[in-house]
């Protein structure tokens, strides 16, 4: 019997409300209920006049010289399809595109989109039929009733998440470089995501992700603390507590360069500084700077040079004689890999909360870089320049027991 109400709500265009049940009645009736239309407004009791109307007039003095003809036509006198209740194929549609990580607002537009193609120029009657086409608000009720499903709250223990070991930490590469590059504005609380890379033949492949709340260095030192512990004594190659021997990371000072583009000259200076072969020559350029006559007339780049000389092992290439750079001196891995992260990976939205970014990350990044050394093998990048052939079976190995590649280490 509902399954024929349903149907009757379809084929009718009404939605009916029950509005009064019956008890089953012996044997025969199994099922008795009354329904209404949604619209339907109980009439008021009828209230009789203590004192009549009074009128001047006794009888009618208009004369009726035009016939009229009334037609009534047994139609609702309001709109039906536009106060519909959504149908359980657009909830399904809409939830679907929730679990991909759309909004309220583009996984509407999303569907709106499919209807168009669908219905083609029946689009504008489909479109207020609320059963295929909800509104907004509602699309925005149940992403927020789907998600406290999914994810839970914003804060609580349910914010806790499992961790996850991988494999790309038996890479060679691993224990010799890493790279670290943090964004944000990928979550409605703005958490930040610190990714950790390594070198490879198919680019930069991660060894973990950190997401904190904060860029401080002392939130950031107990991140990689406890991403130490959690990998242990065979995470970074075999070096375990040590961590890898190099570390490239988009630290605040290489962001205030920008000053040294003034003149040439002064860019000059610190370019010669930065790529001279050997470390006597780094004092002996740093001295000359100090004296140079351009550079002394700009006391605010002279204390910046003082700064950067205090750090010069962190910069200059002299110092990195002893360290398996791979020819990396610069922190592209990590942008480049930031920028999968949003647009292939978070397709520029936003999380709900911590627990669906953390979600959307451990369920999509693995197949991105899982299908990246795919297309590596199989000559989808690289056509024309391939990987030598130790890193290919390397890579090949992993791509056996892709299963268990799933090469993140994850701390919340």
């Amino acid at each position: 019997v509902k399954e024929w109400v349903q149907k009757l709500k379809g084929s009718s265009g009404v939605t009916w409300r029950v509005d009064v049940t019956r008890p089953r009645l012996g044997k025969r009736v199994l099922f008795k209920a009354s329904y209404k239309c949604q619209h339907r407004v109980n009439p008021r009791a009828a209230k009789s006049k203590e004192h009549l109307l009074s009128s001047k007039n006794a009888h009618d003095t208009q004369e009726y010289s035009w016939g009229n003809e009334v037609i009534l036509i047994n139609r609702h006198n309001h709109n039906l399809f536009v106060h519909r209740d959504v149908g359980e194929k657009a909830n399904n549609i809409l939830t679907g595109l929730f679990g991909i990580g759309h909004t309220p607002t583009s996984a509407l537009a999303v569907l709106k989109h499919d209807l168009q193609m669908e219905y083609g120029q029946r689009y504008v009657y489909v479109s207020a039929n609320r059963e295929i086409c909800p509104d907004l608000p509602y699309v925005q009720r149940l992403f927020h009733k789907v998600c406290r499903e999914e994810y839970g709250t914003r804060t609580g223990p349910t914010m806790l998440a499992a961790l996850k070991l991988q494999k790309v930490h038996q890479l060679k590469h691993s224990g010799e470089l890493c790279f670290i590059d943090s964004s944000g504005n990928m979550d409605r609380e703005n958490c930040r995501v610190f990714l950790l890379l390594t070198h490879s033949c198919a680019g930069g492949l991660p060894l973990g992700i950190l997401l904190c709340q904060s860029e401080d260095e002392q939130t950031i030192a107990q991140g990689l603390e406890q991403l130490k512990q959690v990998v242990g004594e065979k995470g970074f190659a075999g070096r375990g507590h040590e961590g890898p021997q190099l570390q490239f990371g988009g630290g605040c000072g290489a962001r205030r360069v920008g000053s040294l583009t003034e003149t040439a000259a002064l860019f000059a200076i610190v370019k010669e500084m930065l790529y001279c072969q050997e470390i006597g020559s780094v004092d002996r350029l740093y001295s000359e700077a100090r004296g140079h006559p351009v550079a002394a007339s700009y006391e605010k780049f002279l204390r910046y040079l003082d700064r950067l000389y205090a750090r010069r092992e962190c910069w200059a290439l002299s110092y990195r004689g002893s360290f398996l750079t791979r020819g990396n001196h610069t922190n592209n891995f990590a942008e480049a890999a930031m920028r999968v992260l949003k647009d292939k990976i978070l397709q520029r939205t936003k999380a709900f909360n911590l627990p669906q970014l953390f979600d959307l990350l451990t369920s999509r990044l693995e197949t991105y870089y899982e299908a990246r050394i795919v297309d590596v093998c199989g000559e989808g990048i690289y056509p024309n320049n391939k990987p030598s052939p130790p890193e290919v079976s390397l890579v090949i190995g992993h791509k056996k027991i892709s299963h268990q590649m799933t090469s993140l280490l994850w701390i919340t």
